[in-house]
């Protein structure tokens, strides 16, 4: 029994250490996605607010979003013109508690506001898909994993 005694000496410091690394990497990586969070909101309500086309100036360029004769006005051309704002207003993020530790976070569309919002991301019959969802998305990934990298590192460089 005392050889495993001895195994034993300074395991309570050892769970202690543990304990505190984890609380102060669970605060690091609420900031980080909290921080990534906001950074996929905004950009991806800028990649839904272009502004330099009215709906006069795109039916004056003969509806370049139309499947008959598609025309790139914009790169890339998952961009995404403001007309109402409802697209961008619906835009939004969702908590989802996963357990007692952890947290997700969904960023979407609500598409009671901008019930026409999976037209523009799929395409219609008549209408090309522009999915300002993934579009966003690779484009900020990397982005995002230095966010999250940066947040381990910081954390754990105390113990280092």
């Amino acid at each position: 029994m005392a050889k495993n005694t001895k195994f034993l000496t300074g395991f309570d410091a050892l769970l202690t250490n543990f304990v505190f690394i984890e609380q102060i990497m669970k605060k690091k990586m609420a900031v980080a996605l909290k921080s990534s969070t906001d950074m996929f909101l905004n950009r991806m309500r800028d990649n839904v607010s272009l502004t330099d086309h009215s709906l006069k100036d795109l039916r004056d360029l003969d509806h370049p979003y139309s499947k008959r004769a598609p025309v790139a006005i914009h790169d890339p051309d998952w961009l995404v013109h403001a007309q109402t704002w409802q697209l961008w207003t619906a835009i939004d993020s969702v908590e989802i508690p996963l357990n007692a530790n952890d947290t997700s976070v969904d960023i979407g569309i609500d598409e009671t506001i901008a019930p026409y919002a999976s037209d523009v991301i799929f395409g219609t019959s008549t209408m090309v898909a522009r999915d300002f969802v993934t579009g966003t998305f690779e484009e900020l990934k990397d982005d995002a994993l230095d966010i999250f990298e940066k947040a381990h590192l910081d954390g754990l460089s105390r113990f280092l």
